[in-house]
């Protein structure tokens, strides 16, 4: 079997209404050589079924169903299977442009790979940026260099999973996991734990992903805001 070079994991919990979107908009890309894994985290509703019917539509599809254990569990799943060079998390209540892959794949001689991403809903929110910013974490002074080159918007994307581009080697390397205790910001604490590992990530000026907030993701975004781990 050829190894993709990217593997794209969707944790799903009781989101029929979005996902059909969501998986659409990832079928639809411009830069086809990816698999995606849905992991199915026991939901309730009918997404496990509609997860499946994708199955039938397309090959690069694979659909893991288990007891629900959270999204950090759901992720790890995704990881323990996942067979790409790359791995991209994407949330399935969020939707990504047709040339998100093909933008972001260009720059696979970083170890880390930031996209920009769009809030809507019931809030503003944006991580567009007019140039691309490439940082080196052999360097000092890696965290002051993040903070003074991005608004705060972009520094709370920033440390959400999603919208992003990791090295499998580097993951499976070091054994890196969500930690399925973390009930909020377990997003931070696994990119913590990877760039650990890096030496130059890129942040694009790319705008990929589009992401659709509630009202729990608000309280969620301004607690990642205002108590930031750097």
């Amino acid at each position: 079997m050829i190894r993709p070079k990217v593997t794209i994991i969707v944790p799903v919990y009781n989101v029929e209404k979005y996902l059909t979107c969501c998986i659409g908009s990832i079928l639809s890309q411009s830069f086809k050589d990816f698999e995606l894994l849905l992991i199915d985290d026991g939901s309730s509703d009918l997404s496990g079924e509609i997860c499946d019917d994708y199955v039938e539509k397309d090959a690069r599809i694979r659909v893991f169903h288990k007891e629900n254990g959270g999204v950090s569990s759901a992720r790890n799943l995704g990881l323990d299977n996942a067979q790409g060079e790359w791995i991209c998390f994407i949330d399935s209540d969020d939707w990504v442009e047709v040339d998100f892959l093909k933008e972001l794949i260009q720059y696979d001689s970083f170890d880390l790979v930031v996209g920009g991403c769009e809030g809507v809903g019931c809030m503003i929110y944006s991580t567009k940026r007019n140039e691309n910013l490439i940082i080196d974490f052999k360097q000092p002074n890696k965290a002051a260099q993040i903070l003074n080159a991005n608004n705060e918007n972009t520094i709370s994307a920033f440390y959400y999973s999603c919208g992003k581009l990791f090295r499998n080697s580097i993951i499976s390397q070091y054994d890196l996991r969500f930690d399925i205790r973390m009930k909020m910001c377990e997003d931070t604490c696994f990119l913590i734990q990877y760039l650990i590992h890096v030496n130059e990530i890129i942040l694009s000026n790319f705008h990929c992903i589009d992401i659709d907030f509630h009202p729990y993701q608000v309280n969620m975004h301004l607690i990642i805001t205002v108590a930031r781990p750097i």
